[in-house]
């Protein structure tokens, strides 16, 4: 791709400003008031729970939170990418009402990776019709919107960035920085960050300028190669991490502990996208997982072909298949020894490599509309045309076929009808004020059809109901306690809204230690890396029905209540309350928060739990033992006895505990990670490398303003004198 520096400008003006907002509303205003994905979607399980917790801690105790006991019986919150906190854009979906919140924060961040599309594609392409057709092909990729329909919120707030990391490449502003882009999209979702990396480090290398090639006689023998690394990446690729450091420290400490260390290439390779798959690029998505769907639509495929045979900008090509090489995953050889590579695991699921193949092709497609632009339908020759037509009409009756077999007609007449009209653009000669708009036209029909179908919605306050004999239960039972579901029939959600405490739950960090132990107390083996503990066999509610829990260690948990949707036999478990869905029973071996333990066993009465704060716990204990708090352990937290530091043990293998002399004493638990604040620490030296460099762009800027307007009065004073 030549980059066209000299370009008028590169935002869209109003008009285009408002077809990309107006396409946006088609899409999300009519289910603003919905939950994307279903009860069960990332939005509903992961996402509503830590946006719950995070509201209730600003409201009730007035802090930011660091440490969470929604489930998984707690785990740090400020380590974990899901809970948002480090993200400051994300925080819209906090501030807002819910579910419009949801709606708006995915809206804005799509506007806005639009702008920054179509600025980028400005810098590369000649006009505007071609920004404006690769920014509505961005945003409208079903890819993102198969996402969408999943709940993958965080990776799609991540993804929105990526033109604006290209853009900030190409033009380096006073505060539109790549480092910091980087920085802002590894907040975002640290996932997506592994691939925007090597996409920046990909476009920083082929801007290095290169010096022309000496002749063969005239070279030296031992002339000394030059890096393909730039010298000033070395330095300046720190910035990125610093800037993130006060997630990345801690992510970097909780992964090391969690199952998450231990992923096996098979984990790191799920859902690989099988080679045949790959026709999907081509024929509408038809009941296909939110992984797999890669469809692409016919404007942007034959302008992306006319593009990279016509129009240069060859190294996106390669993206492209790179890209689509990486997706196959465990179905290529020798990935199994790729993924047991360090920080691989940050790739797992190969299909999101997808979004930058669709980066890739929008991209070449706008190029390929710029030639088309200019030379109409002689930009294709003869056997262009033919192998053009090949294309088109295999596409159409496949996708035809496909969509009749499915039962869909009237899909099935849209895409053999987009297709052809597809390839009618190609060859017909039409002016050229009316090339654009029937391309853009062409690229709406398709595109927003299909992304309609690819985002399923429910009602909201589905996601939230819990099955009477559960509420009844819970009424029965003195708070604080926690709940335990082999067959999770208490939504992670609907507890969080409640304010209940779960032992289970659904997230892809867990605690190592607290895995191993759920594996004893739930009865479930444990078969590998799992984002459910206990493990639920391909989500089917009933897989867990041939175990039987130790309500002892569950009550180590402080589990009071457990319930299923089917009955279970376990000594210690008496039956409280049973409707037509569930089971609920009563667990009469569970422990309190808090309790001591002394050499004659348990002392009955002799603590109780004063106070409970996200990053703080008192206690009251009287006697002389082992303090035990039903919280699992994890490094940061400090222990003090009567407001003197004292040390703090693991007891039953997870839990946290305080040694206490004869007395009456006043325990208190304080959460102070040291990664937290090394991660803040290095944070501050990345703000301060970040206002650096945009200090010495700004002084660049000035400099190169004042030369060219020296350059102007020289040419001005020249034409002067010749006249």
């Amino acid at each position: 791709m030549k980059e066209r520096g000299n370009v008028s400008g590169i935002w869209p003006r109003p008009f285009a400003v408002a077809v990309i907002a107006g396409v946006l509303a088609v899409l999300l205003l009519p289910h603003a008031g919905m939950l994307p994905g279903g009860v069960y979607s990332d939005i509903g399980v992961a996402h509503l729970p830590q946006i719950f917790y995070l509201r209730r801690a600003l409201l009730r105790w007035h802090t930011v939170p660091l440490w969470s006991p929604t489930y998984y019986s707690g785990y740090p919150f400020y380590a974990d990418p899901l809970a948002g906190i480090w993200y400051p854009p994300g925080w819209l979906t906090v501030l807002l009402p819910l579910p419009w919140g949801l709606w708006i924060a995915l809206g804005l961040h799509l506007f806005w990776s639009a702008l920054g599309m179509f600025a980028l594609l400005r810098v590369w392409v000649r006009t505007r019709s071609s920004a404006l057709f690769g920014a509505l092909a961005w945003v409208l990729l079903p890819k993102i919107w198969a996402h969408w329909g999943a709940g993958h919120i965080s990776l799609l707030f991540a993804v929105s960035w990526t033109p604006w990391l290209l853009l900030a490449v190409e033009r380096r502003g006073r505060w539109l920085n790549p480092a910091a882009v980087l920085a802002l999209i590894f907040l975002a979702d640290p996932r997506w960050a592994a691939y925007a990396g090597i996409l920046w480090l990909l476009w920083e290398v082929k801007r290095v300028p290169r010096a022309p090639r000496a002749p063969r006689t005239q070279r030296t023998p031992r002339a000394p190669k030059k890096s393909l690394i730039p010298h000033f990446l070395i330095p300046y690729s720190l910035i990125p991490f610093l800037l993130a450091s006060p997630l990345a420290i801690p992510l970097l400490h909780y992964s090391h502990l969690s199952t998450r260390a231990a992923m096996r290439p098979q984990d790191v390779l799920r859902f690989s996208l099988a080679p045949w798959r790959l026709v999907g690029l081509v024929l509408p998505p038809v009941n296909w997982f939110h992984e797999w769907v890669i469809y692409l639509g016919a404007a942007l495929i034959l302008l992306a072909l006319l593009g990279w045979a016509w129009g240069g900008g060859r190294v996106w090509l390669w993206v492209a298949l790179a890209s689509a090489a990486w997706s196959l995953g465990g179905h290529l050889p020798g990935m199994a020894l790729v993924a047991r590579l360090p920080f691989v695991n940050l790739l797992r699921v190969p299909p999101r490599a997808m979004f930058l193949c669709g980066f890739a092709f929008v991209v070449a497609a706008a190029e390929g509309l710029d030639v088309f632009l200019r030379a109409g339908k002689n930009s294709l020759g003869a056997r262009a045309r033919l192998l053009f037509f090949l294309l088109a009409a295999g596409a159409a009756f496949l996708g035809f076929a496909l969509l009749f077999a499915a039962g869909m007609r009237r899909g099935a007449v849209l895409v053999l009808a987009i297709w052809f009209g597809a390839f009618a653009l190609l060859v017909a000669d039409f002016p050229k004020s009316w090339r654009a708009p029937l391309w853009i036209f062409l690229l709406l029909a398709d595109l927003l059809v299909m992304d309609a179908r690819l985002v399923p919605v429910s009602p909201f306050s589905d996601a939230f109901a819990v099955p009477a004999a559960v509420e009844m239960a819970a009424e029965d039972v003195r708070s604080p306690f926690r709940i335990y579901s082999p067959s999770y029939s208490v939504p992670q959600q609907a507890a969080a809204a409640r304010g209940w405490e779960l032992a289970n739950g659904v997230d892809p960090l867990v605690l190592a230690s607290y895995a191993d132990f759920m594996e004893k107390a739930s009865g479930v083996p444990d078969e590998g890396y799992s984002v459910v503990i206990p493990p639920l066999k391909d989500g089917y509610r009933m897989a867990n029905a041939g175990y039987s829990p130790d309500a002892a260690l569950l009550g180590l948990l402080n589990v009071w209540l457990v319930v299923a949707h089917f009955p279970i036999r376990a000594e210690g478990l008496e039956l409280a309350a049973r409707d037509a869905e569930v089971w609920v029973y009563r667990n009469r071996r569970a422990k309190p928060r808090v309790w001591l333990e002394g050499g004659d066993g348990v002392t009955d009465g002799a603590a109780h739990l004063d106070c409970w704060c996200p990053n703080r716990l008192r206690a009251h204990a009287v006697g002389e033992g082992l303090l035990v708090f039903s919280e699992v352990a994890y490094p940061g937290w400090q222990a003090f006895v009567d407001g003197k530091r004292a040390p703090l043990q693991t007891a039953h293998g997870i839990l946290r505990a305080v040694p206490l002399p004869p007395g009456e004493h006043t325990v208190e638990l304080r959460f102070r990670p040291w990664d937290l604040a090394l991660g803040l620490l290095l944070g501050v030296f990345g703000l301060l490398g970040w206002l650096f460099d945009a200090k010495g762009n700004a002084k660049t800027q000035r400099k190169q303003r004042r030369r060219g307007t020296q350059r102007r009065q020289c040419r001005q004073g020249h034409r002067g004198r010749q006249g």
